[in-house]
């Protein structure tokens, strides 16, 4: 009901925070239909979700957020299609799929860190796979990988390598 009313204002933007959370299947379709239509206006939504399908469908564009930094940022067919870091890389892998039925469901090793306690270096590097000794160190910037394609990692070659031997074999790289 509150979002109705913030709607009836008519604001240019609105900021939904877990908007889906706690809704059946029905309800959440009810919602993203609403969504367009206030999207289909010209109007912005900005979704923070932990909800990988509604970002998938209700999202033009997404950033990854890990311990509070944006990890990689691009349209959302790119995210899905094309990860370039390696936390999302993971939380692609992570999606259940029936192409990948029967088989054990993937989930990123080790925990998310302390925010009081930060390691040095690129807070994702504890759990990564593709980790070196440079990641343990420095903090990866943001950088454009490809157009309109950021990421925040220094091991962009390992990953991209990864996700080609993957997509050959079949595998659950993408």
């Amino acid at each position: 009901a509150a979002l109705f009313k913030v709607i009836l204002t008519e604001p240019d933007v609105i900021l939904l925070d877990e908007p889906t959370k706690g809704l059946d299947p029905f309800a959440k379709e009810e919602l993203g239909a609403a969504f367009q239509e206030w999207t289909a206006q010209g109007k912005c939504l900005v979704l923070v979700t932990h909800d990988l399908g509604v970002a998938s469908q209700m999202c033009d564009h997404i950033a990854v957020m890990y311990a509070g930094r944006i990890m990689e940022m691009a349209s959302a067919d790119e995210i899905f299609e094309r990860p370039q870091n390696p936390y999302t890389y993971g939380l692609m892998r992570a999606i259940p799929s029936l192409q990948r039925k029967g088989q054990k469901l993937y989930s990123i090793d080790g925990m998310p860190p302390n925010l009081n306690d930060m390691p040095s270096g690129c807070a994702f590097s504890p759990r990564c796979e593709f980790c070196e000794e440079i990641c343990k160190q420095k903090v990866p910037e943001l950088k454009e990988i490809t157009p309109s394609h950021y990421s925040r990692c220094h091991c962009i070659e390992k990953l991209q390598k990864a996700r080609k031997e993957a997509k050959e074999i079949g595998g659950n790289g993408e």
